[in-house]
């Protein structure tokens, strides 16, 4: 996959708020959807020159571990707008999957986030586990009597 250039993307330079204020309404929409609220994070790998915003939860008894990149500007003086652009459009994400849970559920919603188990017993967001695993784990999730 091609690496998204961030200012042909949405939300470049369209706003003054903080990341910080769209995170806290991104949990806010999230706590009067019914969220349980664990960890919230930004960090970054100064190594790999990777930066992330990171948002942990529960609803309905599933934890889910939400992170969303900080796309590359072409200029470092840039980096404050990149890494806004990145809570607004996290922001707009949850926003859209509370819409949509809210109508299909939340399991469907937000199924890439689900944290579950792998075979070494490390939690991963179900997006990231590899597929023998998920046939190992899905029957069990969905409550097979075998």
């Amino acid at each position: 996959m091609k690496k998204p250039i961030p200012e042909k993307l949405r939300y470049w330079d369209t706003g003054s708020s903080s990341p910080d204020t769209w995170i806290d309404k991104t949990i806010k929409i999230l706590k009067e959807y019914g969220a349980e609220f664990h960890r919230r994070a930004h960090g970054e790998d100064m190594t790999l020159g990777q930066e992330a915003f990171m948002l942990e939860f529960s609803i309905e008894g599933d934890h889910y571990r939400l992170v969303w990149p900080v796309l590359e500007p072409k200029q470092e003086k840039d980096r404050g707008k990149a890494r806004r652009q990145a809570a607004t459009m996290l922001h707009h994400d949850v926003k859209a999957r509370i819409m949509y849970a809210t109508v299909h559920g939340t399991r469907n919603a937000f199924l890439p986030m689900l944290m579950v188990p792998d075979s070494s017993g490390r939690h991963l967001p179900m997006g990231q586990v590899v597929t023998p695993e998920l046939t190992d784990r899905i029957p069990k999730m969905l409550g097979d009597r075998k």
